[in-house]
């Protein structure tokens, strides 16, 4: 990555080794030329790989020996190629810029000391930390193409800058109060700002006063940060909170909370030592973590849930915004909208939104979002979106070629529709965009365009082939076709769920848990995805890879009434799921009173004469069903609400010998949940019966057995078609797509399939979810293109 700040790393190293030569980038690689004495030489190599800096890595390191020219002092070199590279290193891709790195200690030593300079500064950073992907106007990397370039530095500033021994040598962001960026207020006249946009200015450190004056009265800000604009509340506010979404129009996809520290994050949220790192890593994610009983957050910041997403401040504003306690930390936006990055549209859009808006002069270049990860059942910090800090994230490819040595030029893919991302492969090497979010609009077709070119600058690439999804009615497959025409290079339609497949055996192999072109056998449990057939797939067990695929076997389907209108309405969902098992006698019992008789009856007809229903075989849209039937909402207002609060429903199971032990069946690769529901609606009625109130232990321990269900059934699908090898040979089975954020379902599904002997792989590098589906798709159409496709 360009912007980590290793060879100034190199540089220091090599110094205090008392070595001579240089280091320069050439050509996708780092090349360094040292000479001294030789156990000089060896600490160097050996300190080299273990001292780095905290956002570089080191894939690989050739080591060759070449006799001493008399270099007595070492010195960064100009990144220009020369005649002693070799062709491979002359070959090697350009390096992608990386990404926007949340403020080092060294930096948060200098924020906090009073006799430092830069003592409070809202944007100080170094060479290992601060904006690096938001703020690049061009490559390669350097401060004349950044939105710095307009800040000339002052003298002190400079001295830093051209001092190779100083932290901030070629630290391309660097600045001061004297020379840097500035903070600026912006009050919203109540009532005219909706109008006339009229706004009052207030400049400097008198910009943040005020911004935390309105913070402590209860009110809403909107605060520019790294990769966009924030809305902004106090955490443990009832009455801030329920405006903010009311004026965002979120009623209840949860908020994220921002904290000053992990001493501020244990007084809201458990934190354990996997937690803490997650918390204080480069990237300062979001982490979902479990709320303390006494946490004192209001109860709209996460309604419904076990969980509460946290984070720490990603650059000094954030810090000196959080001063004032938990803060609501949420994307500046409308509810479906894209967030809001550039300083005009953050005026007309959010302005309505707030009582005033902290804004600063340094322009973001490309949008950025928050990462989240999430701790999985082993204890990991896994992505599920990643964004600031993780992306872009270049990850070594080794997809299977039908010929070896076959050219697969360079693959461009786009994603689907949900938590999209973007993805170029070129020469081994796949670069993921950060999360653009649900492309679905003219404004998120824009982010989509914008990370591809970012991408393909960077690189110094043009696609050869292009890669979308098979739906044809998504927003970024039209974009792909559009693009591919253009350029005239071929289009591939990747199978939604054959890409999930691709995606985690590519993973797998990068991070050393499989072997290349190895089949892999995988659950890819999600919401929706366009299947060969026409119909939706989202419960599949499929083999293969890169090359292909082969359906195993199957979620019995059932009849989604008005098709994408049901994954709103998740009622919908339950209906056709009793259609399909012959009991929709007990529609009136699990859905009085939250839908109207006569609606109901009108929806039964569509499901009887068959009119605009969609068949499904989806995971995702099952577990809505049973959320419903167990009394969660029978209604998402964001993607994904029903089954989340049905997992939390679930792990608040304290009786799990109590719960009850449903079964599928498996007949013919078809897996039918009918003895499930049947079994669910006996229970649900039984505590009608009894006048039990929804959301309560008794309903808890019903969907604990769902999931237990689930997981069961996995294991019997599993050890049919990969039954026990009487070699002893290892028994591989995968989990991917959006169901398995699940944290609940996918614990109890590996358990369960590693009693019975199976090596379960799940996702580390990239999300689960649709956010992975880039990866996958352009290893597919690198293979299938592998002997085919121009190269460029």
């Amino acid at each position: 990555m360009q912007g980590v700040g290793f060879r100034p790393y190199v540089h220091r190293l090599a110094v205090a080794e008392s070595l001579g030569g240089t280091v320069r980038n050439a050509g996708g690689e780092v090349v360094v030329e040292a000479e001294g004495a030789v156990a000089a030489v060896g600490r160097f190599l050996a300190r080299l790989p273990q001292e780095l800096p905290a956002a570089a890595r080191i894939d690989d390191c050739r080591v060759e020996e070449t006799a001493p020219i008399g270099e007595a002092v070492f010195s960064i070199a100009s990144s220009v190629p020369t005649a002693s590279d070799d062709m491979q290193a002359a070959e090697q891709t350009a390096l992608p810029i990386a990404p926007d790195l949340a403020t080092c200690a060294d930096c948060w030593a200098e924020f906090h000391d009073r006799q430092n300079r830069r003592y409070r500064y809202p944007f100080l950073n170094c060479t290992q930390c601060g904006p690096r992907y938001t703020i690049v106007t061009g490559v390669p990397y350097d401060r004349v193409r950044t939105t710095m370039a307009r800040f000339a530095m002052c003298a002190a500033c400079q001295r830093e800058y051209e001092d190779a021994g100083d932290r901030r040598f070629h630290a391309e962001p660097t600045a001061c109060a004297a020379c840097g960026p500035q903070l600026m207020w912006q009050a919203v006249i109540e009532g005219v700002a909706r109008e006339a946009a009229s706004h009052t200015a207030v400049l400097g450190s008198a910009a943040l006063e005020c911004a935390l004056a309105v913070l402590r009265a209860g009110g809403i800000i909107a605060a520019k940060g790294l990769g966009g604009y924030h809305l902004l509340c106090d955490a443990q506010d009832e009455r801030a909170v329920a405006r903010l979404r009311r004026n965002k129009d979120r009623p209840h996809k949860p908020l994220a909370v921002l904290v000053a520290s992990v001493a501020d994050a244990r007084r809201v949220v458990q934190v354990d030592a996997v937690a803490a790192g997650a918390l204080m890593s480069p990237a300062h994610p979001i982490v979902l973590l479990t709320p303390q009983v006494a946490s004192g957050l209001a109860d709209g910041v996460a309604p419904g849930l076990d969980q509460v997403g946290v984070m720490l401040p990603a650059m000094p504003l954030h810090a000196l915004l959080a001063e004032c306690g938990p803060l609501v930390c949420t994307s500046g936006n409308l509810s479906e909208e894209p967030m809001a990055w550039r300083d005009a549209d953050a005026m007309t859009r959010l302005a309505p939104l707030v009582d005033g808006v902290l804004t600063h002069d340094r322009e973001i270049v490309l949008p950025c979002d928050d990462s989240v990860v999430q701790i999985d059942h082993s204890g990991a910090a896994v992505p599920l979106r990643r964004a600031r800090g993780f992306a872009p994230l270049a990850i070594r490819v080794v997809p299977g070629s039908r010929r070896d040595g076959a050219d697969r030029g360079t693959v461009l893919a786009v994603g689907a529709e949900l938590k999209s991302a973007a993805a170029l492969l070129q020469a081994g090497r796949l670069t993921l965009s950060p999360h653009l979010g649900d492309v679905a609009s003219p404004e998120t077709l824009e982010a989509l365009s914008l990370a591809v070119k970012r991408l393909e600058t960077s690189l110094g690439a043009t696609p050869d082939v292009v890669a979308c999804d098979a739906h044809p009615g998504y927003l970024s497959s039209l974009w792909a076709a559009a693009r591919a025409a253009r350029d005239g290079v071929p289009l591939v339609r990747v199978q939604h769920h054959h890409a999930h497949l691709a995606s985690l055996q590519a993973e797998a192999v990068a991070r050393g848990a499989l072997a290349p072109d190895v089949e892999l056998a995988a659950f890819t449990f999600d919401g929706t995805g366009y299947g060969e057939d026409g119909t939706i797939w989202g419960g599949e067990f499929l083999r293969g890879g890169a090359a292909g695929f082969e359906r195993l076997a199957s979620l019995q389907s059932f009849l989604l009434p008005g098709g994408d209108v049901a994954v709103k309405h998740p009622w919908r969902i339950v209906l056709g799921v009793l259609d399909a098992v012959d009991r929709m006698d007990a529609a009136p019992m699990v859905l009085s009173p939250h839908v109207p008789l006569e609606t109901l009856n009108l929806v039964r007809q569509q499901l009887e004469r068959r009119v605009a229903c969609t068949r499904t075989s989806s995971m995702g849209r099952w577990f809505d069903a049973c959320a419903v039937l167990c009394g969660v909402t029978p209604h998402n207002t964001y993607e994904g609400q029903a089954a989340m609060q049905f997992e939390a429903l679930a792990s608040r199971c304290m009786a799990t010998a109590r719960a009850p032990r449903y079964r599928f069946r498996l007949t013919d690769g078809v897996l039918d949940g009918t003895p499930v529901i049947h079994a669910l609606l006996d229970d649900v009625a039984h505590l009608r019966s009894r006048g039990v109130a929804r959301a309560t232990p008794a309903f808890a321990e019903l969907a604990w057995g769902v999931h237990a269900a689930v997981a069961d059934a996995m294991y019997m699908v599993a050890a049919c078609h990969a039954p026990a090898d009487p070699a002893g040979a290892e028994r591989v089975v995968g989990l991917t797509g959006g169901v398995f954020q699940n944290r609940l379902l996918t614990q109890l599904a590996v358990q369960r399939l590693e009693t019975a002997g199976f090596t379960v792989l799940t996702h580390r590098l990239v999300p689960c979810n649709d956010g992975g589906l880039a990866l996958g798709q352009a290893t597919v159409a690198a293979h299938q293109y592998a002997t085919d496709c121009p190269t460029s």
